[in-house]
């Protein structure tokens, strides 16, 4: 039995007496970003990214967080631009017969917003005048039933590190600009 999206497929298979998925990437949906290999661990990784990359303003921002149940988004800083993100993300992992670890990891519908500076956390409440707030303090705060509170985290690690990257990259190309990303 297959298991299908409408971006990857999955074919089970076993390995010892477990099942495994074989994932099959729809390669005119996704295109190719990065590929990081440690060879003295026996791991690739693979990181494919959707087209589709969009500055929103926070308000859109924390729509698509809610909608989708979630309750974070993460601070990005690449050189003077910062940002928040919201990105979806599937991955799958699989074991060689040559005991190599291959993890493929894809990235879509990447939202992201501009900010001034890191803010700990975003109040969304649709009914109200003030919809959006990007804040510090909640110690005034008064939290009703159509009140969110999502919180900012500014961990950084690999893959929203190659995120970031590509985000700025593209926001770049955009405008013409040609800016080395390291």
């Amino acid at each position: 039995m297959k298991i299908k999206s409408n971006k990857i497929n999955y074919s089970p298979f076993l390995h010892g007496n477990q099942v495994f998925y074989k994932c099959e990437i729809k390669e005119n949906k996704f295109e190719w970003l990065n590929i990081i290999e440690t060879e003295g661990n026996g791991i690739i990784q693979k990181i494919y990214f959707d087209s589709f990359i969009k500055k929103v303003s926070m308000e859109e921002l924390a729509q698509k967080v809610v909608a989708n149940g979630e309750e974070s988004v993460s601070f990005v800083e690449n050189g003077e631009k910062k940002f928040i993100i919201n990105y979806t993300i599937q991955s799958n992992s699989n074991i060689l017969d040559n005991a190599i670890f291959v993890i493929i990891k894809l990235i879509s519908n990447i939202l992201y917003a501009e900010v001034a500076k890191y803010k700990k956390f975003i109040i969304y409440d649709h009914l109200k005048k003030e919809v959006c707030s990007y804040t510090n303090d909640l110690k005034n705060f008064i939290k009703n039933s159509t009140t969110h509170i999502l919180a900012v985290w500014r961990y950084q690690y690999e893959t929203l590190e190659i995120i970031g990257n590509e985000t700025m990259k593209r926001e770049c190309n955009k405008k013409n600009l040609f800016i080395e990303i390291m």
